[in-house]
C-alpha cells in the first residue's frame, strides 16, 4: 500500500505533468486488492487489502483531508507543502476494509494558495475490482541475460472498459528507488524493459496494477477507484547458499489409528555453497533470531515443541529474511513472505502395531498413509536406544514404504521412528530458498528378545516389592508401600493366565498377549507376608488353546535389596532437555550375578512408557537421550533392584524381591503451566477438562486462559469478572494489576471503536465510566489485552 502512495506522489507528477502549471497536479482516491505472485503461476487469493488518499503539486498545496463515509466529517492527511497522502496499513480483508472505509461518497479538500478547494463528492460504489494481473513469463525474467533489453507479458486485462487503465512499477530495493514507471493503455499486454535495468546481487519488486475508475477529473489528473495490484519479487543474486523456514507440527502415534498432536516448534537452516558463511541471522516480523553453528557448513535454528500460539507468535505472517555474513561480507536475503497454516495431514504408519515389537535381526518394511496432494518430500528416520540416528530414507515420488536393513537395530533396543512431510509454501532459485510447512510423526517401539519365537509366554514375573517415594537428592528412608504383583507377557496366542501361591489362587485379567494379577499393595510386610506367604508359586497358562504350567517359582527369605537412590534427581530437573543426561544412582550392594537394575521412565502427560532398560546389577548410571524429556509434562521414573530367588534357569521368568523408588518429575516452564500447577494437583493438570486452556473447571463461564490473564482464581467460581449498569454508569471489577483490559463501543454491533481511557474512573479494583448513549443505542465490550494498549 505504501508503494501506490509513492507512485501518486512522485512517479505520475514526474512522467505526466512535468510540463503542467497548476499548482495542484493530481489527486487520487482508490481502493485497493493486494495479490503476490511467485513464478509463473497466477497469485491466489489477494494478501492485502486498502484504502489511499492523497493529492500533489507545489509548493502551495499546503494541506488536504478527505471525507468518506462514517468519517464524521473531514479527516486531515498527512504530508507536507506539495505531497500529502494517507498513508495507511493494510487490512487483512476486504470486510475489515469496508468496516473502515465503506462504500459511498468520497470528496477531498486542497487547501491551495492558502485557499481551500474541494473535489468531488466521488461515488466509490459497486466493489468493480479488476481480475489480479497476471504476469506470464517471470520465469523466463529470472533467467534472462540482464545486458539484454527484455519484453514483461501479462495476461490481457479481460474486464477492461474505457475508464480503465494499467500502471507498471519496478522498484530497486537495495535503494528504494523507482527504476519503471508506465501508465499504459487497458489493451497493453507487455511493456519492454530496457537492457542494463538489472544488476547482479539485487533485489527488485515489480507491481502490476489493474485500475477501474469510478470517476474521472478533467484536471488536475486523477486517479478514482478501484485497484486489483500484483506483486512480484525478482532476485538477481548471486549466491548458492541454502536457506530454509519451516513451522513444524509434531505428533504421536500410540496405536494403529491414533495420531495426536503434541506440538510446534520453528525449524530453520543456513547451508554453505560456494560462499563460507560465518554468521547467520533470521529476520521475522516479531524479533531476530540467531542461528546456531553445526559444524563447518550448516546453521540451524529450532526450539522444543510448544503451542501453537507461543509459535504463531514468535513467527507470525509477514515478512522474512535471512542476514548473513558471506565470504567476510554482509548480505540480505529475501523478502520472504510467510503466512497461513498449511500443515500437511499428519502421517501415519500403516503396520505400527507389527512395527511395535519386531525382529531385529530381519529386515522390517515400514508403510505411510501418504495423502495424494499437499506433500513435497517425505522422510523417514530410525532412532536407536540411545536417540542416535541410525537410519533414514527420502522416499522417492509415489513410494509409501522403506526398509529398514537387518541388524540396523539389536535385539530388545528401544527405538523411535519418525515419518516427516515437508509441504513447501514458497521456493526461490536465487539464492535456493524454500519456505513451508512440516508435519511430523513419531512412534516409540521396543525390538523383540534374542530367544523370542514370535508366539507363546516371552516373559513371566513373580515379584514381592517394597516401594520409596525420593524428591531430591537424598535417599528415602522409610517404604511407602508393600506389593505382590505377578504376570505374562507375549504374543498374541498367549490367551489366559492364573498363579498359585501358598493358600490361594488368582485368575490373572488383561488381553490376548498380557496378562497381569490385580493390585495388591499393603501398608508393611506383615500384611503382605500374610496374604502372599514365603513358598512355591506357580503359573499357568493358555496358549493358543493349550494349557501349560510354568514353575513352580520359589519366594521366601525376604531378600529385598538396599534402597535405590537416585544421586542426581536436583540436576535432572534443571537439566536443558535438549541434551543427553546421565542418570546415576548408588551400587546395588550384595547383588549376585542373576540380579538385575531397572530404569523405567513414564510419561504421564502422554499416557505412554518412554524408558524400560533391564540392566546388569553392576550398572550405576545409564544416559537419556537427548529431546526424550519434553517441556509441559510430568513424568514418573522408577529405579528397580531386583533380588533374583529363582526362575533364571528359565528365559521367561522373573522371580523375587524388588526394591523400587520412585520419583515425579514435572517439566513444565511456561508461565500459564507454572499458574496451573498453584492450583491443581498433578492428577488434575493431566486432565484437559481441567487444565487445558479452554477448559472451564470452576464453571463460571470464563475459561483457564482468560483466567490466567486477568490473574482470577481457575478453583473458585465467584473469581470472575463482573460488571454492573446503574443510572447511567458501567461498573466492571475486579481489574488485578498487571491486567490490561480495553472498552470499546458501538451503536450499531458492526463498528467497534475503543473508549478512551481518559473517561475512566478508578474506584478500588474497579473501573467505571458513564454511558455514551448520544446515538440511540450503546452496545460495549470489554476486552482483555495480553499486552497495554497501544496509544
Amino acid at each position: 500500500m505504501k508503494r501506490l502512495c509513492q507512485w501518486a506522489l512522485a512517479s505520475i507528477c514526474l512522467s505526466l505533468l512535468s510540463s503542467a502549471q497548476a499548482d495542484i497536479e493530481f489527486v487520487y482516491l482508490i481502493k485497493e486488492k493486494v495479490h503476490r505472485q511467485f513464478g509463473n503461476e497466477p497469485a491466489a487469493g489477494p494478501v492485502e487489502w486498502g484504502f489511499g488518499a492523497g493529492v500533489s503539486g507545489d509548493a502551495q498545496v499546503s494541506a488536504a483531508s478527505v471525507t468518506y463515509p462514517g468519517s464524521d466529517g473531514a479527516v486531515a492527511i498527512s504530508g507536507a507543502e506539495g505531497s500529502f497522502d494517507l498513508d495507511q496499513d493494510g487490512f487483512a480483508s476486504k470486510e475489515e476494509m469496508d468496516a473502515a472505509y465503506p462504500n459511498g461518497s468520497f470528496s477531498l479538500s486542497v487547501t491551495n494558495q492558502g485557499s481551500p478547494e474541494t473535489f468531488g463528492p466521488f461515488a466509490v460504489t459497486g466493489d468493480s475490482y479488476p481480475a489480479a494481473p497476471h504476469l506470464t513469463n517471470v520465469a523466463d525474467l529470472e533467467a534472462h541475460d540482464f545486458s539484454q533489453s527484455f519484453e514483461l507479458t501479462w495476461a490481457s486485462f479481460s474486464d477492461a472498459d474505457a475508464s480503465s487503465r494499467i500502471i507498471l512499477q519496478v522498484w530497486d530495493d537495495a535503494n528504494d528507488q523507482e527504476i519503471v514507471f508506465e501508465f499504459l493503455d487497458s489493451s497493453a499486454t507487455s511493456f519492454t524493459i530496457p537492457a542494463n535495468t538489472f544488476s547482479s546481487d539485487n533485489y527488485y519488486s515489480f507491481d502490476l496494477l489493474f485500475v477501474d475508475e469510478t470517476a474521472q477529473l478533467g484536471s488536475p489528473e486523477s486517479v478514482i477507484g478501484y485497484l486489483a495490484t500484483t506483486t512480484y519479487e525478482l532476485s538477481t543474486q548471486t549466491s548458492d547458499t541454502s536457506l530454509g523456514l519451516y513451522k513444524w507440527k509434531r505428533h504421536q502415534q500410540s496405536a494403529q489409528e491414533l495420531v495426536e498432536a503434541e506440538g510446534y516448534r520453528p525449524y530453520a537452516f543456513v547451508s554453505e555453497g560456494t560462499r563460507e558463511v560465518s554468521y547467520a541471522e533470521l529476520n521475522t516480523p516479531a524479533g531476530n533470531y540467531g542461528l546456531v553453528p553445526l559444524g563447518q557448513s550448516l546453521f540451524f535454528l529450532t526450539d522444543s515443541f510448544g503451542t501453537k500460539e507461543v509459535l504463531d507468535a514468535a513467527y507470525p505472517d509477514g515478512e522474512y529474511r535471512f542476514w548473513l555474513n558471506e565470504d567476510g561480507e554482509n548480505r540480505s536475503y529475501g523478502t520472504y513472505y510467510f503466512s497461513g497454516d498449511e500443515y500437511p495431514d499428519a502421517p501415519r504408519l500403516t503396520n505400527y502395531n507389527e512395527l511395535q515389537r519386531f525382529d531385529a535381526t530381519q529386515d522390517q518394511l515400514v508403510s505411510l498413509d501418504i495423502p495424494a496432494g499437499g506433500v513435497d518430500r517425505v522422510d523417514l528416520r530410525l532412532l536407536g536406544g540411545s536417540g542416535t540416528l541410525v537410519w533414514a530414507e527420502t522416499l522417492g515420488d509415489g513410494i509409501s514404504s522403506a526398509t529398514i536393513p537387518a541388524d540396523t537395530l539389536v535385539p530388545e533396543e528401544n527405538f523411535q521412528i519418525v515419518a516427516i512431510y515437508w509441504s513447501s509454501q514458497f521456493e526461490a532459485s536465487k539464492p535456493p530458498a524454500e519456505i513451508g510447512f512440516v508435519s511430523s510423526t513419531y512412534m516409540l517401539g521396543q525390538t523383540a528378545s534374542e530367544n523370542s519365537s514370535g508366539g507363546g509366554v516371552e516373559l513371566a514375573f513373580l515379584i514381592k516389592e517394597r516401594v520409596y517415594s525420593q524428591s531430591d537428592n537424598n535417599a528415602a528412608t522409610e517404604p511407602i508401600a508393600w506389593s505382590f504383583n505377578a504376570g505374562v507377557q507375549g504374543a498374541s496366542d498367549l490367551q489366559g493366565a492364573s498363579v498359585s501361591y501358598p493358600g490361594g489362587s488368582e485368575i490373572l485379567t488383561g488381553e490376548p498377549g498380557e496378562y497381569e494379577s490385580e493390585e495388591h499393595t499393603f501398608a508393611s510386610q506383615a500384611l503382605l507376608d500374610a496374604a502372599f506367604p514365603d513358598g512355591n508359586y506357580t503359573m499357568s497358562v493358555t496358549v493358543d488353546g493349550t494349557g501349560s504350567d510354568l514353575g513352580p517359582f520359589n519366594i521366601s527369605g525376604g531378600n529385598y535389596p538396599v534402597v535405590p537412590q537416585l544421586q542426581n534427581f536436583e540436576e535432572l530437573q534443571a537439566h536443558d532437555f535438549s541434551q543427553p543426561f546421565d542418570l546415576s544412582w548408588n551400587s546395588f550392594t550384595g547383588a549376585a550375578a542373576d540380579d538385575l537394575v531397572v530404569v523405567q521412565i513414564y510419561d504421564e502427560t502422554g499416557d505412554q512408557e518412554i524408558v524400560s532398560e533391564f540392566l546388569d546389577a553392576t550398572a550405576t548410571s545409564y544416559q537419556l537421550p537427548a529431546n526424550l524429556l519434553q517441556e509441559d509434562r510430568f513424568y514418573e521414573i522408577e529405579l528397580l533392584f531386583l533380588k533374583a530367588t529363582d526362575g533364571f534357569g528359565s528365559s521367561e521368568a522373573i522371580v523375587g524381591y524388588l526394591s523400587t523408588t520412585t520419583l515425579y518429575l514435572s517439566t513444565h516452564t511456561s508461565e500459564f503451566s507454572l499458574w496451573l500447577s498453584g492450583y491443581f494437583d498433578s492428577g488434575e493438570l493431566q486432565d484437559p477438562d481441567i487444565a487445558g486452556e479452554n477448559a472451564d473447571p470452576d464453571g463460571d463461564g470464563q475459561d483457564n486462559y482468560f483466567e490466567f490473564l486477568a490473574k482470577f482464581d481457575p478453583s473458585d467460581s465467584s473469581s470472575r469478572l463482573q460488571h454492573r449498569i446503574q443510572d447511567g454508569v458501567i461498573r466492571f471489577w475486579p481489574v488485578n494489576p498487571g491486567v490490561f483490559w480495553e472498552v470499546r463501543f458501538s451503536d450499531d454491533l458492526q463498528a467497534w471503536n475503543p473508549v478512551d481511557q481518559s473517561v475512566y474512573r478508578f474506584d478500588g479494583d474497579a473501573i467505571e465510566f458513564d454511558v455514551d448513549d448520544s446515538s440511540g443505542s450503546a452496545f460495549y465490550r470489554f476486552i482483555l489485552l495480553e499486552a497495554p494498549p497501544q496509544d
